[in-house]
């Protein structure tokens, strides 16, 4: 019959395939497989590696561009904070002007000139004031003390108001040359204001007065003023708040002024 097959090729057919390359032993697949784990370890751990260094390379650039932006604006606010920062030296320091015939005292931070002509300005550090349209800023408190009015400063006084009524100060030590109590007044360009104040003398202002024909201003009239801000050779002051009348500049430029011996 067709289906039968012979004993031979049914013993041939049930025989599994075989490799054409031999079977490995057991010993050596293990060691090939200890092979390709070595392999595995030694290839992940480069890669481990690479990647470690990588993101070290990353970080430290990061960080040095970070630095770099961040030092030039500390450094920047470091300059800032020095500038802005006021030298405090309340040491007090005496001054005798012969142009004048005068000696004064005043702080070690107040910084005193002497023109060639004699007049003397003593300026303070920076400090802060309110200007009578209200805005606050920043500036120095100036003392001037000259023998003479010029006339542009002459115009500048005969056109002021007082602000407030005078009030009489005491020399320090006085000498036989000078009286031992003056007026202070205060006065302004426009009413309800501060521009500086002026020694008045034996001359008593109260709050509204006209300085015009009130004061001696030719001859030897000494003049003793102060006010914010620097006053050129106008005597042209800041225009402040009334309030800054009161304030710790203004008092340290009135005991200059109290200081002053005239020879």
């Amino acid at each position: 019959m067709e289906d039968e097959q012979q004993p031979d090729q049914m013993a041939h057919e049930a025989m599994p395939m075989q490799s054409e390359a031999p079977h490995l032993t057991r010993r050596q697949r293990r060691q090939r497989r200890h092979h390709k784990k070595i392999l595995l370890l030694v290839i992940g751990g480069a890669v481990l590696l690479v990647l470690l260094a990588a993101f070290a390379a990353y970080w430290f650039l990061v960080r040095d561009d970070k630095a770099s932006q961040a030092k030039p604006a500390a450094t920047q606010s470091a300059k800032k904070q020095t500038v802005a920062a006021p030298v405090v030296d309340p040491t007090p320091v005496s001054f005798k002007s012969t142009k004048l015939n005068i000696e004064i005292t005043h702080r070690k931070d107040w910084v005193l000139k002497e023109s060639t002509d004699g007049e003397i300005t003593i300026t303070s550090p920076q400090t802060s004031y309110t200007k009578a349209d209200g805005r606050a800023t920043t500036g120095v408190f100036t003392v001037k003390l000259r023998k003479g009015v010029p006339d542009a400063m002459k115009a500048t006084i005969e056109k002021s108001i007082a602000t407030r009524d005078s009030e009489v100060i005491a020399y320090a030590a006085p000498t036989e040359q000078q009286r031992q109590y003056t007026n202070l007044s205060y006065v302004g360009i426009q009413k309800d204001a501060f521009n500086f104040f002026i020694v008045t003398g034996s001359t008593e202002l109260k709050t509204g007065n006209a300085l015009a024909y009130t004061l001696p201003l030719d001859g030897e009239f000494y003049l003793v003023t102060g006010g914010f801000g620097n006053p050129g050779t106008n005597l042209g002051f800041e225009t402040v708040n009334k309030t800054s009348v009161d304030s710790s500049a203004t008092a340290e430029a009135i005991k200059i002024v109290e200081s002053l011996k005239i020879y």
